[in-house]
């Protein structure tokens, strides 16, 4: 790792079934070991929450954490991030198990930060969502009759109301109820990520909280980062959607704003993705993930050399000092965000 100069590692991101194996006991010497195996090397962990994988004795116990999806089906155990945000259960469990990791390891030598849980998306349809759904309604509409003349719909009571799938909404021509229901879960998900962000800083008063693996905006996913980034406080990105440009618009003024490289690419494409990245004050790349850069026999892969020669040069040579002491002045020019433009796309 010494040549590579990579001197930071996300550790633990879905490793909540390690974390607790089961209900209310709790294993991290094998978390302590690596923590202080980095120390000893001046290294450093963005220590993740682990909410993106729950474990299977809580899907098995609680059911009710699991998504219900469109067509009222409630989801399996398998596959990551299929949970309820709004679940009760589930987000006193995540609680619990960020506070203790943040108890455990706030002060230590090798944690630069936390980064809570990665790649999330998706929508729930479970009563506990609708019934926060038709709460949020409420306070959206003066009236039920006023719900009912937006949406084109004949509800007779709050109880009753109900959002439109992606699928019947384009049927029955109705948009109303759906962009409602997305704009909703968009809600949810901000709400959701202060409950993860809360649980940390319980534990963790000064520590920073990060996101990776952030997704490109659009309609079905939830990423509203207007809304998001004033929960985050560093962003492990992704490039697509112009994220850098709307996460540099709406993050918090001392946020830092990484994003993912590697992945085996090579050659000149490659280095121009990390130049790209830093003439957009993009400063601090991340590597995805290790087989792609170091061979079976621990000698480098070619990705690894030619990464290696852009991350040197933005380290240590003339211009990539320049651009990280750089500010970046004020362009004097701004775009509209609009999610409503963006779902009605």
């Amino acid at each position: 790792m010494d040549q590579t100069r990579c001197n930071t590692f996300s550790l633990g991101i879905f490793s909540w079934s390690t974390l607790e194996p089961e209900e209310g006991r709790f294993e991290f010497a094998w978390l302590d070991a690596i923590m202080d195996r980095l120390a000893a090397r001046n290294y450093y962990a963005f220590l993740a929450t682990p909410s993106g994988g729950k474990p299977r004795w809580m899907s098995e116990k609680y059911p009710e954490v699991r998504r219900i999806n469109r067509a009222g089906q409630r989801e399996p155990h398998a596959g990551r991030h299929n949970h309820c945000f709004t679940s009760p259960v589930f987000r006193d469990k995540v609680r619990i198990i960020n506070t203790k990791l943040a108890e455990r390891y706030k002060g230590h030598k090798a944690l630069a930060g936390w980064h809570i849980s990665n790649e999330f998306s998706g929508s729930c349809f479970c009563p506990y969502c609708l019934a926060a759904f038709r709460a949020w309604l409420r306070t959206r509409y003066a009236s039920l009759d006023a719900l009912n003349r937006s949406w084109g719909s004949a509800f007779r009571d709050w109880d009753a109301v109900l959002p439109l799938t992606t699928e019947a909404a384009r049927r029955e021509g109705r948009y109303a109820p759906w962009a409602d229901h997305r704009t909703y879960m968009e809600v949810s998900f901000g709400r959701a990520y202060q409950t993860v962000r809360d649980g940390v800083l319980e534990g963790d008063p000064d520590g920073r909280i990060a996101l990776s693996g952030t997704q490109v905006t659009n309609p079905w996913n939830g990423c509203d980062w207007h809304r998001l980034d004033g929960v985050i406080d560093d962003f492990l990105s992704y490039s697509g959607g112009n994220q850098w440009d709307i996460h540099r618009s709406f993050a918090k003024p001392d946020a830092r704003i990484g994003f993912w490289t590697g992945y085996g690419r090579s050659g000149a494409a490659v280095k121009h993705e990390v130049w790209t990245a830093a003439l957009q004050g993009v400063l601090h790349p991340q590597l995805f993930w290790s087989p792609s850069i170091v061979n079976p026999d621990m000698t480098f892969s070619r990705s690894g050399r030619d990464l290696g020669e852009a991350f040197k040069a933005l380290r240590f040579e003339g211009i990539g000092r320049l651009l990280r002491e750089a500010e970046r002045p004020a362009e004097g020019v701004a775009v509209n965000y609009s999610r409503p433009s963006v779902q009605a796309a």
